[in-house]
């Protein structure tokens, strides 16, 4: 069974890996056992679900086909690289498959070209939107309706020749009669057709759309309280949660996440009692935030960022311990830009940009094995520090 939900660190490339398998075993709940196979030329656009089922199994298999069985990452699962991908293994998936490949094959970098982010963040939100449909979940009309949006954007941007050349279907789109029976291949086709021209979308307009949506791919299970709380709801949390923070960076525990310190028990008890005693927020949300977050000091962390020369400190052995190109410095530096923003950091995202600016493949193009062994030791000591008193 695919994973339900993401955490804020999931990578796109991981969440996308997730919502094709959920999608292929939201129809293996419906298709014949006859009718599932295999596809790996996706050029085509599905002339039925079973087709659909086939050309997502193949995109999965080609994903984990091209992953490096010599990247840090995969080498501890090049066993379950290897048998999956052989086109057999994908005819039918049950719960055990499909728990092996959305929480290990998932999180692994592949080498399969990707396009750009626009495109792929519309790719998910169109899965999301095929999978609602497929279980009739309740979150239909609301994807349904972010889907209707970036079609009137678009509409606004129809004088692009482009853009022009779709207004048919972008107008369509927008009105209740094309959704009435609507099929997994027609939104297929509605992705295929729109995913290059979402990018023409001034950023600031589309950045909503993309965000704030739940990633509800499993089973309907039942809620613990603090789910009931709604996306939104929560952003608007993080976020006055973030702008107080930085007003009140010179609350001691606050420091002390900023300079890669660790945190008591009560340190994080007074962070609680800090937000709560000035209205931000509920108990209900940061009990979301250390859920989501995988721990409090990690939310907070996330939101007041790592100070600079923190970030520098950790990096400072290593950096002191050979000689190193213009290229290989200035990806550490991007590893320490990233950790000064948003405080922690997966592993995975050397995979995805801005990273794969400097080494389209992964660190492996600049870095000898050892090097990576000892960056990725890095990233989590910073990642964990704060852990280390609690």
């Amino acid at each position: 069974m695919a994973k339900e939900q993401s955490s804020p660190s999931e990578t796109l490339s991981t969440k996308l890996f997730r919502s094709r398998l959920a999608l292929i075993q939201a129809l293996d709940r419906s298709l014949p056992p006859e009718a599932i196979g295999l596809q790996d030329d996706q050029t085509d656009l599905p002339r039925d679900e079973a087709d659909y089922r086939a050309q997502l199994a193949g995109q999965l298999r080609q994903t984990i086909q091209a992953m490096n069985p010599n990247n840090f990452l995969v080498k501890p699962f090049r066993e379950a690289v290897q048998q999956w991908s052989d086109g057999d293994r994908w005819r039918k998936l049950d719960d055990t498959a499909g728990t092996l490949l959305a929480d290990q094959l998932a999180t692994l970098p592949s080498q399969l070209p990707s396009d750009d982010q626009a495109a792929r963040e519309f790719d998910l939100l169109l899965y999301k939107l095929q999978i609602a449909l497929l279980k009739q979940a309740s979150d239909y009309p609301k994807l349904r309706s972010r889907v209707q949006t970036v079609a009137q954007l678009l509409e606004g941007r129809c004088a692009i020749p482009m853009v022009g050349a779709e207004l048919s279907l972008i107008q369509d789109l927008q009105t209740q009669d094309w959704w009435e029976d609507v099929t997994l291949p027609l939104l297929e086709k509605v992705r295929r057709t729109l995913r290059g021209l979402v990018g023409l979308i001034e950023k600031t307009a589309r950045q909503p759309l993309y965000t704030n949506f739940e990633d509800q791919l499993g089973e309907a299970q039942e809620l613990d309280p603090f789910a009931l709380i709604t996306s939104d709801d929560f952003t608007r949390f993080r976020l006055q949660a973030k702008k107080f923070l930085l007003e009140h960076d010179s609350h001691l525990a606050i420091q002390r996440l900023r300079r890669n310190q660790p945190l008591t028990p009560t340190d994080l008890e007074e962070l609680e009692t800090f937000l709560l005693s000035n209205k931000i927020g509920s108990q209900a949300a940061i009990d979301r935030a250390k859920q989501e977050s995988q721990g409090f000091w990690r939310f907070v962390r996330s939101l007041v960022g790592l100070d600079r020369n923190a970030a520098k400190e950790a990096f400072s052995e290593f950096l002191s311990d050979r000689l190193y190109s213009a290229a290989q410095i200035q990806f550490i530096n991007e590893i320490i830009n990233y950790l000064t923003t948003h405080g922690v950091m997966d592993k995975a995202l050397l995979y995805e940009p801005p990273f794969t600016n400097y080494c389209a493949t992964g660190p492996e193009e600049l870095f000898e094995d050892d090097s990576i062994d000892q960056l990725c030791d890095i990233i989590d000591l910073v990642s964990a520090r704060a852990e280390t008193a609690v």
